[in-house]
């Protein structure tokens, strides 16, 4: 059984092609060991992709995982959330997003799952609220190792297809390969192990490619790279024996082993003692397959060392586990019936179902070979009774996750109106006052910082007394919400128009200079005059005077509305319905 470790990446348009036609996307093999070299690292040669043919339908793999890191354990920041909170204030949306990503792994990681979803939950929020392409992606993958570790492969699968589009085109290394990771990850999950060889292998080129950087992290991330598809491996080459196909199996085991190697050597570089051990396992089953029995007992020897007396994980019953199907492929069913039941007894004890499963599989095999037909039909009842087992509690498990889910979309959906409510002006629908502020703010300190024009109209709508006097203050209404239709018209994406205040709105246009914003401001200012007002109340019309500037040739945005105030003045004065741009005199 291949045992993998978790945090996917494929290029634009680019559909998973079959194994043997992938080829490396990043630098070189040679490329990567020079880098690697100069930082005292080796780069062992690339090994060859095996032949691989179609898994059954009706074949799962069995992997464990996934768990975020494999390393040593890292200090966590107290209070995420509050640090997160921080600097949001500060404006760094998407620096407080992935804060909460790094919070919600070294949660689960301390088996706090609950703390974890809450820190994902917030993080998208934040993610969406900032707009960014990596700290969106990047709390994707976050939600997709929560739904994978909650049960429910499906719900993930769907969080990592959102996530790869937000990391195409410009994630960081890090999330992207942790992206081709989960993908690799859930798909085996799903019993598609020749798809998840497809991601493994694309993780392990982009791994390889990052850790040729020497970046924080990237190592660790390649080790758990040669991790993941060496398990692929072994999951393949126990199908394909199943199969027959007994020279594609030992390739496929030999592909294993090579790679179970190299994770090892990495991981004993790291320190990260767990993933020696499951490293260990995967080349003890790997070397069992081919027959080379002595180094398979001492590759699962070392791992026994490596674990020590942390046997109380999930990893120590696979390793049992490992001991059965080494003593399988030797022929020694006395020596399989006793790590069979040891392991059979402590995952039934904690209700693995998964590798209780699998341990009666195991037995059924062995009664079998033995000749013992009523035992190998019992031990066959048992797995297929704890498959069904297995199938409930996934469903149930799912349930529970959907029902959690539901919950937080509510309170989320609840919160947003909330948000929205305190920004939006109620008549209208525009940003109101707060929101302008909050937006100029932001926008005026980027456009000086990337030295580009930020400009602002203040528009009032001309004679709007008269308009409440004489056709009523319900018309009034009316009237406002449809200058402000038309002034949304008239921008664009990206643009803002709010309600100032009374009758007078703000145009904000992003990145014209003076003159394209007039051009703007004209357009809006026709459509306000050419609208059939008659509509609203019969002999009505309506105009409205716009004050232009540039906002950012003033100290701050409260300078710059002050300027714009300035030529609204200037265009009312000289007989409304009509652009005055600050510092020109306005049009006859």
């Amino acid at each position: 059984m291949g045992t993998t470790v978790v945090a996917l990446d494929l290029r634009a348009g680019d559909a998973a092609p079959g194994v043997n036609a992938l080829k490396p996307c990043g630098p070189s093999a040679v490329d990567v060991g020079n880098a690697l070299a100069a930082r005292g690292r080796h780069w062992p040669p690339m090994m060859s992709t095996p032949r691989l043919t179609t898994r059954p339908a009706t074949a799962r793999p069995r992997s464990v995982g996934p768990w975020p890191h494999d390393g040593p354990d890292e200090p966590v920041a107290a209070s995420p959330l509050a640090l997160a909170r921080e600097a949001e204030r500060c404006g760094r949306v998407a620096e407080a997003a992935l804060l909460l990503v790094d919070a919600s792994i070294a949660a689960l990681r301390s088996e706090r799952p609950a703390d974890a979803a809450a820190y994902v939950t917030e993080a998208e929020r934040l993610a969406e609220l900032s707009g960014d392409a990596n700290a969106c992606g990047a709390t994707h993958v976050a939600r997709a190792r929560l739904e994978y570790l909650s049960g429910d492969p499906g719900a993930a699968l769907r969080a990592v297809e959102r996530a790869w589009p937000a990391l195409r085109d410009g994630g960081e290394p890090q999330h992207r390969v942790d992206c081709l990771t989960m993908f690799g990850v859930v798909l085996a999950d799903l019993g598609l192990v020749e798809a998840a060889m497809e991601w493994d292998l694309k993780a392990l080129t982009e791994a390889g490619a990052f850790a040729a950087t020497g970046a924080p992290g990237s190592l660790l991330r390649f080790a758990r790279a040669h991790t993941n598809l060496a398990a692929r491996c072994v999951d393949r080459g126990e199908a394909l024996a199943a199969e027959g196909d007994d020279a594609a199996a030992r390739e496929t085991f030999e592909r294993a082993a090579s790679l179970s190697r190299e994770a090892r050597r990495l991981n004993r570089e790291l320190g990260a003692v767990g993933a020696v051990a499951i490293n260990c396992g995967n080349l003890g089953v790997a070397l069992a397959y081919l027959g080379r029995f002595d180094e398979a007992e001492a590759a699962l020897a070392e791992g026994d060392r490596t674990r020590g007396d942390r046997k109380t994980n999930n990893d120590w019953i696979n390793a049992r586990i490992h001991h059965a199907r080494l003593c399988l492929c030797r022929g020694d069913l006395t020596g399989a019936d006793g790590w069979i039941a040891s392991a059979l007894a402590d995952a039934e004890a904690r209700g693995i179902l998964r590798m209780a499963s699998e341990c009666y599989a195991m037995a059924a095999e062995v009664a079998e070979r033995r000749g013992d037909l009523a035992g190998a039909l019992a031990n066959f009842k048992r797995f297929h009774s704890a498959d069904k087992r297995l199938t409930h509690a996934g469903t149930e498990q799912r349930a529970r996750t959907m029902a959690v889910r539901m919950r937080t979309e509510h309170a989320e959906a609840e919160a947003a109106r909330l948000r929205r409510v305190a920004r939006e002006d109620p008549l209208t629908g525009l940003a109101n006052r707060r929101a302008l502020d909050e937006w100029l703010g932001a926008s005026y300190a980027l456009a000086r910082g990337e030295q580009r024009p930020l400009c602002a109209a203040l528009v009032d709508v001309d004679f709007f007394k008269r308009v409440n006097d004489r056709f009523s203050h319900a018309v009034g209404d009316a009237v406002l919400r449809r200058v402000a239709e038309l002034l949304r018209g008239a921008t664009r994406a990206g643009d803002l128009v709010a309600r100032y205040g009374g009758e007078e709105f703000v145009l904000a246009v992003v990145g014209c200079d003076l003159a394209a914003a007039s051009r703007v401001c004209e357009r809006a200012r026709a459509a306000i005059e050419g609208d059939d007002w008659g509509r609203i109340a019969p002999g009505l019309a309506v105009t409205a005077s716009f004050g232009l500037c540039d906002l950012t040739e003033s100290d701050g945005p409260e300078g710059g509305l002050a300027r714009a105030d300035g030529a609204l003045y200037q265009a009312k004065a000289g007989g409304r319905n009509q652009v005055v741009v600050a510092g020109l005199r306005p049009s006859p």
